[in-house]
């Protein structure tokens, strides 16, 4: 409590006083994937421009995105731990199998919208900012979503109660369970695959998120875009301890001020994102782009709403709790589990 105070006056001290103040620092990022939206609309720019206008040029840095240098996804938090890299943007999907604790801000069904999404992630936050820190030796900065994972069929549905029978593809464990709990066929691909997987019609359904689908091409080969987020593709945002202990007080303090807007302004920009593609996608006139799509948007009702929340608990939940530790799943039900009042046994 008494470090929480400190940190919130000295959050306010900095506010106040000159960004002058701050000694010159030059900071080198590693970026989420080159592909993504995030990366190219909202990272470069935010460690490039807004950092350097914040601070009157005294904090500046150079990013580049992970995959431009040939590091591989599964790597970063290690790698950062390492040294090898300052500050790294981290798509938590790549960390989701091997170690489930990453996996309960994400469990399919659980908040199918994005304030719920956000209750969860605040939560839990302390909980992996500790995991990280002993597992890795990187502090964490901050939890943000890339966008909602959709569900995109060849077919017409109206509910998720049609896909039982058909064949899904899905990208995370609990999205696999959550499948197999409605009697649907769970297969993971990578996108390329999924999309030749829908030229060949050997898949019925996948999961996305609304731009990447658009960008895919899947509205070729697919009718209907189920609108209820299955997933949202959580990214966070970590540097090393030792270069972090190393900076002056009033930088950390700085950068951490910085990194919550970044990480609130990636919250508004999912949504944002993700009405951008779903009207590129049903081929409105408001989609930045000409696009010839004209798929089918399917606006989940209340009832299969609460049916997703209801099969997420009795299913998709206890499988996923399984997976993690005793110590895991007692951490969830301290901070997810008392934030949306639900509890798990392992």
């Amino acid at each position: 409590m008494r470090r929480a105070v400190f940190w919130f006056a000295a959050m306010i001290a900095v506010g106040l006083s000159s960004a002058q103040d701050l000694p010159q620092t030059q900071l080198k990022v590693l970026g989420s994937l080159s592909t993504r939206s995030i990366y190219q609309d909202i990272e470069v720019p935010f460690w490039t421009k807004t950092l350097g206008n914040d601070s009157k040029g005294r904090i500046t840095a150079e990013i580049k995105a992970f995959d431009d240098v040939g590091i591989k996804g599964p790597d970063l938090l290690k790698l950062t731990g390492k040294g090898i890299a300052q500050f790294a943007s981290v798509p938590l999907s790549y960390y989701l199998t091997d170690q489930p604790i990453n996996e309960a801000i994400n469990i399919a069904g659980l908040a199918t919208d994005a304030k719920s999404a956000k209750a969860i992630t605040l939560a839990f936050e302390p909980v992996l900012a500790e995991t990280y820190r002993g597992a890795y030796g990187v502090k964490l900065l901050g939890v943000a979503v890339s966008s909602p994972q959709l569900l995109f069929c060849r077919t017409p549905i109206q509910e998720l109660a049609q896909l039982k029978g058909r064949k899904v593809r899905t990208s995370t464990g609990s999205q696999a369970t959550f499948m197999q709990a409605l009697g649907a066929k769970s297969t993971v691909l990578s996108m390329s695959e999924a999309t030749k997987a829908f030229q060949d019609k050997s898949i019925d359904c996948a999961i996305s998120s609304s731009m990447s689908a658009f960008k895919a091409g899947w509205y070729k080969w697919t009718r209907t875009v189920f609108a209820m987020p299955l997933g949202w593709n959580n990214q966070v945002y970590v540097v090393n301890q030792a270069v972090w202990d190393k900076f002056d007080p009033q930088v950390q303090v700085f950068i951490s001020l910085e990194l919550k807007r970044l990480v609130d302004q990636l919250w508004d920009y999912s949504a944002t994102d993700n009405q951008k593609g779903i009207a590129c996608l049903v081929g409105s006139k408001s989609c930045p782009v000409a696009t010839k799509a004209k798929m089918i948007l399917v606006n989940p009702s209340q009832a299969d709403y609460a049916f997703a929340k209801n099969l997420s608990k009795q299913k998709v939940l206890p499988r996923w709790a399984k997976q993690c530790n005793e110590s895991c799943v007692e951490d969830f039900n301290s901070t997810i589990g008392k934030a949306i009042g639900i509890s798990v046994k392992r």
